[in-house]
């Protein structure tokens, strides 16, 4: 199963007020203005509340979702 989670100027993302670093099932791909977050096998142990922070000189904001497996 692949999940993924979307959002533009990503500085990083967090899983349950954790920062997830790249791993061999966690996959950040980026498009320039886009990032994603790819989820490569998702197991009921990866359910919960990820945020991801983008910060730049306009700003700041966030985004979150709530991942169910």
């Amino acid at each position: 199963m692949l999940k993924s989670l979307d959002c533009h100027h990503q500085k990083s993302v967090e899983y349950n007020t954790k920062t997830i670093k790249e791993t061999r099932d966690f996959k950040m791909q980026y498009d320039g203005t886009k990032a994603t977050l790819v989820i490569t096998e998702a197991f009921p142990k990866d359910a919960g509340v990820y945020i991801v922070s983008a910060k730049n000189i306009a700003g700041e904001a966030t985004s979150s979702c709530n991942v169910f497996c």
